[in-house]
């Protein structure tokens, strides 16, 4: 009976060790603009842009949420892909791409902030602690001093997104998203919570899916 008793508690410790660790990065959304609540607004064709100075990064982003959407049975592409690549994201050139490609929606995602902390421990030595701050076009660009392994690196990532629909016949706002991330240990897990959370919101809102 001891030894069962010593085994299950072992099991719970465990369990709740995993999901405290599971719950050290967190993810707020709050809905910051939103007229479908007077008319219902259905996107079908959907260009998306991410607001971005590191271009890889950018298109990473738009390329993932693009495709998140088409799983979600929305026709989208990505502004760099029908754009020309590394192009200058300005009225003229959406205008271009919405006329050519007809697109009904525009989605434009940018960073507000970032920052992050970076916690470096070099064998026995005593953790470093290196502090990345600045605005949110550098959210995908580290500088890291030069380490000598062997090392352990532990990244925290705090940043916030804006994500805005409009609507192409009229150019106007129809809905917007900010969310908050805290926590983040790598830049793949910030942009699939930020696109598992865009996916998520809107298709609360009823703009995609049946």
């Amino acid at each position: 009976m001891h030894y069962l008793l010593s085994k299950y508690a072992r099991i719970i410790v465990l369990t709740l060790c995993v999901f405290i660790g599971a719950c050290g990065a967190q993810t707020k959304t709050t809905k910051t603009y939103d007229t479908t609540k007077d008319e219902a607004y259905k996107a079908e064709n959907v260009l998306v842009i991410a607001i971005a100075a590191d271009y890889d990064s950018r298109a990473r982003f738009e390329r993932d949420l693009a495709s998140a959407l088409r799983k979600s049975g929305v026709s989208a592409a990505a502004y760099y892909s029908v754009g020309g690549g590394n192009t200058p994201i300005d009225s003229d050139s959406i205008a271009n791409l919405v006329a050519s490609n007809g697109y009904d929606t525009v989605l434009i995602s940018r960073v507000l902030d970032s920052a992050g902390t970076a916690k470096v421990k070099k064998g026995s030595a005593r953790a470093q602690a290196i502090r990345m701050q600045g605005g949110g076009v550098n959210l995908f660009r580290y500088d890291y001093e030069t380490l000598n392994d062997p090392m352990t690196l532990n990244i925290k990532l705090d940043a916030v997104f804006s994500v805005e629909i409009f609507s192409t016949a009229n150019n106007d706002k129809v809905w917007a998203l900010q969310i908050e991330f805290s926590r983040m240990e790598t830049i793949d897990q910030l942009i699939s919570s930020a696109i598992d959370s865009i996916i998520s919101r809107l298709k609360r809102a009823d703009i995609i899916g049946s």
